[in-house]
C-alpha cells in the first residue's frame, strides 16, 4: 500500500472526483415521485482517482488517525498491513458493496455538500461482515442546527437488475420504522464518544423527531455498469411508489464503464500499493 499522502491517509486529502465524474439533474424528467441526478464519466479514470477511492475505502474501514499513530511507531507500510489489509473484504459481493457505498459517500460530499458524521463501516468486526440498517446517513447544518438529514441506500450492479431501485426504496421505508431510530441513537453515541461538535445538533434532533419531514430526505444511489443499465429500473421504481413520502426522494444514478475491473484495481491498490 502507498503512503498516507496518496492512500489511506484519509480525510484531509481532497479527492479528485470532479475531474473524473460530472453530474447534472435530468430536466425535464418523466418521473414525478423523485428527482433524478445523473453522474457520468467525463473521461477514463486515472491513477489519482483510483488512489482517492482506495484512500476513502481505507478510511471507511479503519480510522486513519489510528493508522497514522501506528505508522509513527512502525512505518506506514507495516501499519497499513497490520490494520487496514486484514479488514478488506475478500468476497466479491462484499467488495462491490463497500466500493458502492464509498463512491456514493464521495459524491454526496464532493458534489452536494453533505457531511458523513460517522463511518458506520468502521464498526465491522470481520472483513466480510455487512452491517444492518441504512447504508449512509449524511447531514447538512447551518447556524447551529441541522438543515438536512439524508438517509442513503446504495445499490451497485454490474449486470441487469431492473428491480434494484424499487427494492432500495422498500428497504428505506421499512428501516424508517424498524432500524433507523436505533441507527440514529448509535450515531449520536459515537459523536458523543468522539467529542464531535455535531453531537449537540444530533441529540437535539434525536430527542424531537415528531415532525422532521422538513429536514429529512432520502437518496437512492445506483452505481451501475454502463452496458447493463436499463431505464426500466427507474420506471419500476416510479410504479412502486403509490403513496409518495412527505420527504424529498432523489435518485443518484452513477453510470461507469468497466465497473468490475475498476473495483478490482481499487482493491489491488489497497493491498499492493502498485
Amino acid at each position: 500500500m502507498s503512503d498516507p499522502s496518496s492512500v489511506g491517509g484519509g480525510e484531509t486529502k481532497p479527492s479528485t472526483l470532479s475531474e473524473w465524474l460530472e453530474w447534472k439533474q435530468r430536466h425535464p424528467s418523466d418521473y414525478k415521485t423523485f428527482d433524478l441526478i445523473e453522474i457520468t464519466e467525463q473521461r477514463k479514470i486515472s491513477k489519482p482517482e483510483i488512489n482517492a477511492l482506495a484512500s476513502k475505502i481505507s478510511s471507511a474501514r479503519v480510522d486513519p488517525e489510528l493508522v497514522r499513530r501506528a505508522a509513527e511507531k512502525v512505518g506506514w507500510k507495516n501499519a497499513a498491513t497490520t490494520l487496514v489489509v486484514p479488514m478488506l473484504p475478500t468476497l466479491p459481493n462484499v467488495r462491490k458493496g463497500l466500493f458502492g457505498e464509498t463512491l456514493a459517500g464521495m459524491t454526496l460530499v464532493d458534489f452536494f455538500g453533505y457531511q458523513i458524521p460517522v463511518q458506520k463501516l468502521r464498526y465491522s468486526i470481520t472483513k466480510n461482515q455487512t452491517l444492518p440498517g441504512t447504508d449512509i446517513i449524511a447531514v447538512k447544518y447551518k447556524d447551529g442546527g441541522l438543515t438536512e438529514l439524508c438517509f442513503v441506500e446504495v445499490k451497485l450492479r454490474t449486470g441487469e437488475d431492473t428491480a434494484a431501485a424499487k427494492e432500495a426504496y422498500g428497504e428505506i421505508q421499512r428501516q424508517r420504522v424498524q432500524k433507523i431510530p436505533a441507527l440514529l441513537s448509535f450515531i449520536t453515541a459515537r459523536l458523543q464518544a468522539e467529542q464531535n461538535p455535531l453531537f449537540d445538533l444530533f441529540l437535539r434532533y434525536l430527542l424531537d423527531r415528531h415532525d422532521t419531514t422538513k429536514i429529512e430526505s432520502t437518496h437512492i444511489c445506483l452505481v451501475w455498469e454502463k452496458m447493463n443499465w436499463s431505464e426500466k429500473t427507474l420506471v419500476n421504481l416510479e410504479d412502486s411508489i403509490t403513496t409518495p413520502s412527505a420527504s424529498v426522494l432523489t435518485v443518484d444514478l452513477v453510470i461507469i464503464e468497466n465497473l468490475v475491473p475498476l473495483v478490482g484495481s481499487v482493491f489491488e491498490e489497497l493491498v499492493l500499493g502498485g
